[in-house]
């Protein structure tokens, strides 16, 4: 699995009033008062639309689904459309399943993956620190409704 992108884009609109967010150095105070909000929430499950830029396609991919989360470290994303797939993060390890295929990786193996993992992970634990090791972020709008993007620091082959 490929995950070198150039700038990952990700909308999640949370149920009672927490959706996905990233910090700048200098967050408006919508920002701040969002982290805070997802980082006493310690059960979640959200919807998410992602969007991804790729320089090989003509036009960006969309996919959507449901994130459950429950803090710190158990994470399942699962997408319905395009097509079908679950994965499920816990204690470091990934498990991605799509139709009958199930494949287990140790994250400490696959350094590439931390970033695209921790953009999901961090946003919902609401650990600005963990986002701003792993990306430039922007924050843009209010509380909620509110939209976020962030750009890898490092191509992810590279990230620590």
């Amino acid at each position: 699995m490929r995950l070198r992108r150039r700038c990952v884009g990700v909308l999640i609109l949370a149920l009672a009033a927490a959706c996905a967010a990233a910090a700048q150095t200098t967050a408006p105070p919508a920002f701040d008062e969002l982290l805070r909000l997802l980082a006493a929430r310690r059960h979640g499950h959200v919807t998410f639309t992602e969007v991804q830029q790729l320089a090989m396609l003509d036009r960006p991919l969309e996919s959507s689904g449901e994130l459950l989360y429950d803090a710190p470290d158990r994470l399942e994303k699962r997408t319905l459309k395009p097509k079908a797939q679950t994965l499920i993060l816990e204690h470091g390890v990934l498990t991605a399943r799509r139709g009958h295929r199930t494949h287990v990786m140790e994250l400490r193996d696959y350094p590439q993956v931390v970033p695209f993992v921790e953009s999901i992970r961090a946003t919902l634990a609401g650990d600005r620190a963990a986002l701003e090791r792993y990306f430039r972020v922007r924050f843009d709008g209010t509380l909620v409704p509110g939209r976020c993007s962030w750009c890898p620091w490092t191509p992810p082959s590279r990230a620590p």
